[in-house]
């Protein structure tokens, strides 16, 4: 899209619209563009959800949208993904404020609360902290980063099975441990209709991939895409993840495993290399494996 297509969705916008869901993830929004979004905004007075994850929006950028946000309808807030750093924290409060001030129509939102996840941006361990502590956040409102969130005054723990479905399976950059894998294996095994679970960019090793696979993956009915990018997978547990999409059952059509150890110290006329080559074929439903631009990754092409 970036901002020449941002740009003409803006200019076509010139009148209050109806839109309740604005998705614009991954796509390209360059920095400084926030005053075209924020200007959208004022004519979306009953947006409930915006989707900005994945772009490349400055600090400022945010800021300006999220005072244009309409306060009293808006419930979920994702902007994961941007490399945003802890100077966002006004912006993020001063919204929250706004959102509970007393000449504010509170009688629409306070069956509600309002999400923000700020997930896999560059963000210190203590900004929840901070944001707790501003005394802004009312009612149900919430801010996420990874697993962690802060409420009023309260900073706590999502299970994983609750920061699945809540973030429809985007998992990337969600400081996921093996413990806590572990611990979802059940909601994954039993997610029925979930299509995509991205798991990038988090602490996932072999203690949890292989479990993962044989007891969530291996019998799972409805998904279509795993990405395990940026992990500490090894070869082990690549080939158990091999086993269980080569399940007759299996719907799975997209791996991606790049930039995980697992060919680490291995050459491809190793016995470890061709048990990979040996389990291919049967992989029936992959359209496409990612496995990074590496010397190994094209000898097997």
């Amino acid at each position: 899209l970036g901002q020449r297509g941002l740009e003409l969705i803006s200019q076509n916008i010139a009148s209050p619209a109806e839109l309740k869901h604005l998705i614009m993830r991954n796509c390209g929004l360059p920095p400084h563009i926030g005053g075209i979004l924020a200007s959208m905004l004022q004519y979306l007075p009953g947006l409930e959800d915006i989707d900005l994850r994945k772009n490349n929006l400055s600090s400022a950028d945010i800021a300006l949208i999220l005072h244009r946000l309409p306060s009293h309808t808006i419930r979920k807030v994702t902007i994961t993904g941007n490399g945003l750093s802890d100077d966002i924290l006004p912006a993020v409060t001063g919204f929250l404020h706004r959102r509970n001030l007393p000449g504010n129509d509170t009688s629409q939102h306070s069956d509600f609360g309002c999400e923000i996840d700020v997930s896999n941006n560059s963000l210190s361990p203590g900004f929840l902290d901070q944001v707790a502590r501003s005394g802004q956040i009312h009612f149900k409102d919430r801010v996420y980063l990874g697993l962690c969130y802060a409420e009023c005054e309260f900073v706590g723990t999502e299970d994983f099975g609750s920061a699945m479905q809540r973030t429809n399976g985007i998992l990337q950059g969600h400081d996921i441990t093996d413990e806590q894998l572990i611990s979802g294996i059940p909601a994954i095994a039993s997610a029925a209709g979930m299509t995509e679970l991205d798991m990038g960019f988090n602490s996932i090793t072999d203690v949890s991939a292989i479990p993962f696979a044989t007891d969530a993956l291996a019998d799972h009915q409805s998904l279509q895409a795993l990405v395990l990018y940026g992990n500490t997978i090894r070869l082990p547990g690549f080939l158990t993840i091999l086993e269980a999409v080569s399940r007759c059952n299996m719907t799975l059509r997209v791996l991606v495993v790049s930039a995980n150890p697992i060919f680490d110290g291995i050459q491809c006329s190793d016995p470890e290399f061709q048990s990979v080559i040996l389990h291919l074929p049967a992989c029936r439903s992959l359209r496409l494996l990612g496995l990074g631009s590496t010397k190994m990754a094209d000898d097997m092409a």
